[in-house]
């Protein structure tokens, strides 16, 4: 049986009725439409548009897109329905984790190899061979610990009442 968790207010409810109460710093907030409702989350989707969507000139330029992602959440509020406005809260600090999850590590293991090897006078092809091989592992150890990051990594979903562009 899944585990029902809803939010009201600030207030996690849990099943057993017990309410977590948490503040989150909005460091980061994303409106988005409700597009499913499962047993313990619902599918919000968010419009991700690149830089150039915004500019005055993205008329006559053809880099300007923006496309939909698909959200999964699992802290919302109770009686949110398909088509509700929400927006998408994260803690102070989960983006600056995921972005060292995703960039700043493994850039980082790939520099300290790539200059270790080198120094060390193994050749380019082996090199090569040897950081497709450390990403290879390190995107292993993440699948590892996705139930960890999971818990982590967390948004929110709050109602809003206006309409999304």
């Amino acid at each position: 049986m899944a585990k029902k968790r809803h939010l009201i207010g600030r207030c996690l409810f849990l099943e057993n009725d017990l309410c977590l109460k948490f503040e989150p710093k909005q460091m980061d907030a994303v409106k988005g439409t409700v597009r499913s409702i499962g047993d313990e989350s619902i599918e919000v989707v968010v419009l991700q548009r690149s830089a150039c969507s915004e500019c005055h000139a993205r008329g006559a330029c053809t880099s300007a897109d923006a496309r939909e992602r698909l959200v999964s959440v699992k802290n919302y509020p109770l009686g949110i329905e398909v088509g509700d406005a929400v927006q998408l809260v994260a803690k102070e600090g989960m983006t600056m984790k995921a972005v060292l999850l995703a960039f700043v590590l493994p850039l980082a293991l790939i520099l300290t190899v790539a200059l270790v090897l080198t120094g060390q006078g193994v050749e380019d092809l082996t090199i090569a061979v040897a950081l497709i091989a450390l990403l290879i592992v390190y995107g292993g150890i993440l699948y590892l610990c996705r139930g960890y990051i999971e818990k982590e990594l967390v948004f929110w979903a709050e109602r809003i009442e206006e309409t999304l562009d």
